[in-house]
């Protein structure tokens, strides 16, 4: 007998995802809302991530910085401890233009988020850190100088911003409130391939209808399986 209807078989063509919020910013340091973070994990890769074991792993880090490994050291400066981190990128990680995510990164993601004048959902994640400073001999390592000694100095969360198109933007905004959320690319130009490192990277926005995520074909661990969401 002819079937009423038909199947289409399973592919990696396309994969349709219906969620009832309206996403907003997709800026990894700005977002807040959840529709914007659950976009964000498909365009942008965080430094460090929480794996299926609920243990801290590298995601573009080589090494889980630890005292007794020494990437991490403990400093007195006027009676109060402090601490040293040194990170090291993994070399493989592009943003979906083709530039590699470099220090001068996630230097420019702490500099947005330490900033009193950006408005950020967790500013404690900026703020605890002191200084951060960019190898100049290796553009892929870096070295964070926390306020205090604090246990969790491992767990740097936060994504990196493109320093190569967003660096000038902010230059000519940051000492403006609110500036920096308007001039942003995130905001003026959010279908740019430069401004995401993630496995996908967004191609088409349609405010009220839907956002649609292409491959990313300089992703660093693998290319993604499915072609469109």
């Amino acid at each position: 007998a002819t079937p009423l209807y038909a199947v289409n078989a399973p592919s990696n063509k396309e994969l349709k995802i219906g969620i009832t919020q309206e996403f907003g910013s997709i800026n990894p340091v700005i977002m807040s809302m959840s529709a914007s973070s659950y976009i964000g994990q498909m365009v942008s890769r965080r430094l460090m991530v929480i794996d299926a074991n609920w243990k801290w792993r590298c995601s573009l880090c080589t090494k889980v910085p630890s005292i007794k490994n020494g990437l991490a050291k403990i400093l007195v400066e006027k009676g109060k401890k402090k601490l040293i981190v040194k990170w090291q990128l993994k070399p493989d990680y592009h943003w979906a233009d083709g530039k590699p995510v470099t220090a001068d990164d996630f230097k420019l993601a702490w500099e947005i988020g330490v900033s009193p004048n950006v408005s950020v959902s967790e500013k404690d994640q900026y703020t605890k850190i002191e200084s951060f400073t960019v190898d100049p001999m290796d553009p892929l390592k870096f070295e964070t100088k926390f306020t205090s000694a604090v246990y969790d100095f491992y767990q740097l969360p936060y994504q990196a911003i493109p320093s190569h198109l967003e660096g000038p933007i902010w230059q000519k905004s940051k000492d403006k409130p609110d500036e920096y959320e308007k001039k942003s690319l995130y905001t003026v130009d959010a279908q740019n391939p430069g401004l995401y490192n993630g496995p996908y990277f967004i191609k088409e926005i349609k405010t009220g209808s839907h956002v649609e995520l292409r491959r990313n074909p300089f992703f660093g661990d693998s290319i993604a399986h499915i072609e469109k969401v």
